[in-house]
């Protein structure tokens, strides 16, 4: 898979338990051992000493459950700022205008054991995106958060302009929420990555019932028949412009169309097939 480059890129993995979308982004961060190669503009990871990669990307895996209960928001991220060798001072308007940005300014003093979980959350969030990287991980973000905090989140990833020029690489369960902020989704399966090609395009997704020949109707159309009865079905994703055309392509081999049905291409449908 190639990304980025592009403006406020965010992708989004989705896939069941334990295909490997963790054991993915753990490989890209060089904790898991991998096979092939892993680049970062064109570095190969495996090559990059510390100080390269704490510039390169961030990551939130686990969430609140890394966080210290005993600190502040503000300690806890001075306290990981500085495992990466970074001074709280070099960073501290950032993680002021990150903690503004999230709704929890207020609350900046007060021991995370305090917080709500999705107060937790979004610190772990922000400990995350505070270094500011051009590539960042976000590993099952909404998981255990409330309404108005993912809200909140998503508020912050689609308008907040912070993430110009960065690539937001999202793994998650939340249909909803992948589909609200993605740019472009794949579904992980038996070690694939399969792309979602139309999630903000203009095809629809149609099934049809016709009656006629099989061979016909499969040296017309890329599609796979299902028998039901007497007739055919298949699903197909078409622009608006080729359904006649298509239609009209069905008449002409006298194959008679006896049902159109327009079904809208949902990420439930990427996922579940």
């Amino acid at each position: 898979m190639r990304a980025g480059g592009g403006e406020n890129e965010i992708i989004g993995i989705i896939g069941n338990n334990g295909v490997g979308k963790t054991t993915l982004i753990k490989s890209c961060l060089d904790i898991l051992t991998y096979e092939g190669e892993i680049l970062y503009l064109d570095r190969n990871l495996r090559k990059m000493n510390k100080a390269e990669k704490v510039k390169t990307y961030s990551a939130l895996l686990e969430g609140n459950r890394n966080l210290y209960w005993k600190l502040t928001p503000i300690e806890n991220i001075n306290y990981f700022a500085a495992l990466k060798g970074v001074k709280y001072s070099h960073i501290s308007e950032m993680a002021e205008y990150l903690l503004m940005e999230l709704n929890l300014f207020e609350q900046r003093n007060q021991l995370v054991e305090n917080l709500s979980r999705g107060m937790q959350q979004k610190v772990a969030f922000i400990i995350t995106i505070v270094l500011n990287t051009p590539v960042i991980f976000l590993d099952e973000p909404t998981l255990g958060v409330d309404v108005e905090s993912k809200k909140s989140m998503i508020d912050f990833l689609l308008k907040s302009g912070y993430f110009q020029k960065k690539l937001v690489i999202v793994t998650s369960h939340d249909l909803h929420f992948i589909q609200t902020i993605a740019t472009s989704v794949f579904k992980l399966k038996n070690g694939l990555l399969d792309v979602m090609s139309n999630l903000s395009g203009p095809d629809q997704h149609y099934i049809f019932k016709v009656l006629g020949d099989e061979k016909v109707i499969l040296d017309m159309l890329p599609a796979k028949l299902k028998k039901t009865g007497m007739f055919y079905e298949f699903e197909i994703d078409l622009r608006e412009i080729e359904l006649s055309v298509t239609m009209q392509l069905l008449i002409d081999s006298k194959v008679d169309i006896v049902s159109i049905e327009n079904v809208k291409f949902n990420m439930e449908h990427f996922y579940c097939n």
